[in-house]
């Protein structure tokens, strides 16, 4: 420990001669004897002239930012109306460095400009005052000790709307001993988006369930 100016804190890494305009160094965690997975504290001490003062401490968590998680946030089944959406995503394990927050994006409706809407360990989160039927993008990132990583690509893109309620049943126009002619009504709720198609389903001609799809179009 040169002229006693390292603590008992620290050890010495290397003495740094300048060279070029670049002031880096790599760290290689065999040769100093480092734990990955461990927070380390990092000091420079040396100017032109001689060793000067200790500079501020930084410091660093021994591995690498954490990493894409994948896919993008889903929607989930709670939390989900006309003008709010309910998403979750998967956790990320295995890291080297724990996970101390996830990030979650939501842009403005046009897949351009994303936004923060949270940031906390949960797995879940619901977006709320949202225009109903407008597609929005969302993607997730996690973060521990050293930053940020990669958000997730590609983002994913939710409805704010539900399933259509309130399907009224079914009303007969007409018959012959070969086919049956029917009509109905829209729903009174779409749900937050438009109807998309119709389907019309029939039971067994005994009182079973209703399992064969006549017309998915």
């Amino acid at each position: 420990m040169d002229g006693g100016l390292l603590t008992s804190s620290f050890s010495k890494l290397t003495t740094y001669v300048y060279a070029t305009h670049l002031f880096t160094f790599t760290v290689d965690r065999v040769a100093n004897s480092m734990t990955k997975g461990l927070n380390y504290r990092f000091m420079f001490s040396r100017n032109a002239i001689g060793y000067s003062d200790f500079s501020d401490s930084s410091r660093v968590g021994l591995g690498p930012l954490p990493s894409q998680p994948t896919p993008s946030p889903q929607r989930d089944v709670v939390g989900n109306s006309p003008t709010s959406i309910g998403l979750k995503w998967n956790e990320l394990v295995g890291e080297t460095l724990e996970v101390l927050e996830y990030r979650l994006y939501m842009d403005d409706g046009n897949g351009v400009i994303f936004n923060m809407i949270y940031k906390g360990i949960d797995l879940n989160h619901i977006a709320t005052n949202l225009t109903s039927g407008i597609g929005y993008s969302f993607k997730v990132s996690a973060v521990n000790f050293n930053g940020e990583g990669q958000q997730s690509s590609p983002p994913s893109v939710i409805k704010s709307c539900i399933v259509p309620s309130g399907v009224q049943a079914p009303q007969l126009i007409g018959s012959t001993s070969t086919t049956v002619t029917l009509r109905w009504t829209q729903p009174l709720s779409n749900g937050g988006c438009p109807i998309q198609s119709y389907a019309i389903f029939r039971d067994d001609g005994a009182n079973g369930d209703f399992v064969t799809n006549m017309d998915a179009a």
